[in-house]
């Protein structure tokens, strides 16, 4: 922008003061004319009005370039751009002159480049949320809402509050719960109508009055297993209810069993074994079982007697039971159903000789041992302790202890030539294990001098 002075129109008057051909200065009176117009108009004398070379607004009075003045102007232009009427020097570009010139672009001007948006670069302050044209879509984000499996995420709340079920980083966190709001209730762990491996299975029992979801909760031992319950519908437990883990979902090769949640990495010992329920650190409920006091029989579960369904009394072995009642293939157990009553347990004295109970242990219900007509050797008879059980020991063919061969050389052999001098044996008998008589110092019987 320029302001042409009086100076500068008086220096054009004189060049024009010449004259014209019939001696007039008719030129020079016009343009005098005009400077006191302009000067008259804007009211301020020695000024004229401003002028904007490039603005594409013909300025009789200064402006005439091609394409922004006057197309017989005499101020020269090269290529589109006009020259300074004095210095003979281009106007720099500006923003807003509709060209995008040197030093312009879509982030510094983009009135006059356009919109970096849509250029197929992803300028600088571009984003996927401002031009997804560029920059592409979004990748999803945890904290956005959305579950996006194919990234990880197990769950997304929008980024709540924590122990919500959701944590920082869209995984699932253990809700808290009470200890011995779920019990471990029956234990399968030694099937013979399938194999372990697709067979065991466990069950819990929610012992409280609101359904919970066990979903980031653990199940593991006391070694290297341990399970994750994870699922995106959650891993829900009603009130009140059972709920069956299984390492096989399917009941055709399962063994019949209907399962509520599949896992893979735990196994269950035959022989012994732990089974610990954990919402995060907090162990809800654990049950170590082993061979000498649990139930041993296979093809039944190890069921939790329904008085003892509590944390605290399925730690004792006493209040567990070998299932009664077969399901499915015939494995015998209540996956998914109330535990039976446990029969109780055998006492001496009741008349019965029943359970754990023998002659040895309960004599007033099983009576003796030896003379019940049962040769028990686990109760310690033998033909030598009780021959009215395991008969007379002589004569079975086996020299047995406390026989000899003096006493049943039928089943022991006969003594003599056994390369010993047993009781009973001289040299007169069995010279042959008792050596020559004579010669031995000793006046034998039968010899003399």
């Amino acid at each position: 922008m320029r302001k042409i002075g009086l100076a500068f129109l008086l220096s054009l008057l004189a060049a024009c003061s010449g004259g014209s051909s019939d001696g007039s200065n008719g030129d020079a009176s016009e343009l005098v004319e005009t400077v006191d117009a302009v000067i008259s108009r804007d009211g301020a004398a020695g000024e004229l009005p401003e002028v904007h070379t490039g603005d594409k607004t013909h300025q009789e009075t200064a402006e005439s370039c091609d394409n922004c003045l006057d197309e017989d102007g005499e101020i020269p232009c090269e290529g589109d751009e006009c020259l300074d009427v004095h210095q003979d020097e281009a106007v720099a570009d500006f923003c807003g002159d509709e060209k995008c010139g040197a030093g312009e672009d879509c982030d510094s001007c983009p009135y006059d480049c356009g919109s970096c948006c849509g250029n197929e670069i992803c300028d600088f302050e571009e984003s996927c949320g401002t031009c997804p044209f560029d920059c592409g879509s979004c990748l999803p984000h945890c904290g956005d809402g959305t579950v996006q499996e194919g990234i990880g995420e197990q769950c997304d709340d929008g980024g709540g509050e924590p122990a919500d079920g959701c944590d920082e980083n869209c995984q699932v966190e253990p809700l808290p719960a009470p200890p011995g709001s779920i019990i471990i209730a029956e234990i399968m762990k030694d099937p013979i109508k399938t194999n372990d491996s697709v067979g065991e299975w466990f069950e819990l029992y929610n012992a409280s009055a609101a359904d919970i979801d066990l979903n980031g909760w653990t199940v593991e031992d006391l070694g290297i297993d341990v399970q994750e319950l994870f699922s995106f519908e959650g891993v829900v437990i009603p009130a009140k209810s059972y709920f069956v883990l299984a390492r096989s979902g399917d009941p055709a090769e399962n063994g019949g069993v209907e399962a509520d949640y599949v896992y893979s990495k735990m196994h269950l010992g035959n022989y012994g074994d732990e089974v610990i329920l954990k919402a995060g650190d907090v162990v809800i409920d654990q049950v170590i079982y082993d061979w000498d006091l649990f139930p041993k029989a296979q093809g039944r579960a190890l069921s939790l007697d329904p008085a003892a369904m509590t944390a605290e009394l399925n730690d004792h072995a006493a209040n567990w039971c070998e299932a009664e009642y077969a399901h499915g293939d015939g494995d015998y157990g209540s996956p998914g159903l109330e535990n039976p009553q446990c029969p109780l347990p055998p006492e001496c004295g009741d008349g019965e000789c029943n359970g754990d109970e023998v002659c040895n242990i309960c004599l007033t219900d099983c009576g003796q041992c030896c003379g019940n007509g049962a040769c028990e050797p686990d109760h310690w008879e033998t033909c030598g302790t009780c021959p009215l059980d395991c008969g007379i020991c002589c004569g079975n063919g086996d020299c047995d202890f406390d026989e000899t061969c003096d006493d049943c050389p039928a089943d022991c052999g006969t003594c003599c030539g056994n390369g010993e001098c047993d009781f009973e044996e001289t040299c007169d008998a069995c010279p042959d294990d008792c050596g020559d008589c004579c010669g031995n110092g000793v006046c034998d019987f039968g010899e003399n001098c």
